[in-house]
């Protein structure tokens, strides 16, 4: 919605503050509050008809430079946001492996408790969409979501190039790799 306002309904807005965005151009000053209204001050109020046309074709321009400066902060917004995230969950990945390994080496009781706690931090990364690499022994070795740190010869019963043990579980969000699988690969 645009809003044209004269030199005293301009001077009369009380809200300047520094999420206001404001772009000068030829015809006028632009605002854009948080809000999301868009409001023109224009500062000439008599044109000839021939700078008429040349100023709203600025007009135009520069509103849709600012609808791709929103755009643009939204979309960066989005990315900062899965970036921490994944930044976070990568560094939580040691603790949940130490979890994992703790477990064979508890008692019955206190076994009880460790997986109360290792639950609470699957059931966290699964709230942020956190998919787990665990390949199968004989699955094929894929490098997009696998990382080789040994081979092992292959034998008759099992094909070159498969996984033959899974050292580290991988993490992902969607296709992007947050941990990638630490496997050992059949050669």
């Amino acid at each position: 919605m645009i809003i044209r306002l004269t030199e005293k309904e301009f001077k009369a807005l009380e809200w300047y503050d520094e999420d206001v965005v404001y772009f000068l151009t030829d015809c006028g000053m632009i605002i854009m509050p948080s809000g999301g209204e868009v409001y023109l001050k224009e500062f000439k109020d008599d044109l000839p008809e021939s700078d008429a046309a040349k100023y709203k074709n600025d007009y135009l321009y520069t509103l849709a430079e600012l609808d791709n400066f929103r755009k643009r902060t939204i979309k960066e917004k989005a990315e900062i946001r899965v970036n921490t995230e994944m930044k976070i969950i990568k560094d939580l990945l040691p603790i949940i492996d130490n979890f994992e390994r703790s477990k064979q080496f508890l008692d019955e009781e206190s076994l009880k408790g460790v997986s109360l706690i290792y639950a609470s931090f699957i059931n966290l990364l699964a709230n942020y969409h956190v998919d787990i690499i665990k390949p199968e022994l004989g699955e094929k070795f894929d490098e997009k979501l696998h990382e080789a740190v040994m081979t092992n010869p292959a034998d008759e019963n099992e094909p070159a190039y498969t996984i033959h043990e899974c050292i580290e579980k991988g993490y992902a969000i969607g296709d992007k790799i947050i941990r990638y699988a630490k496997v050992v690969v059949n050669v």
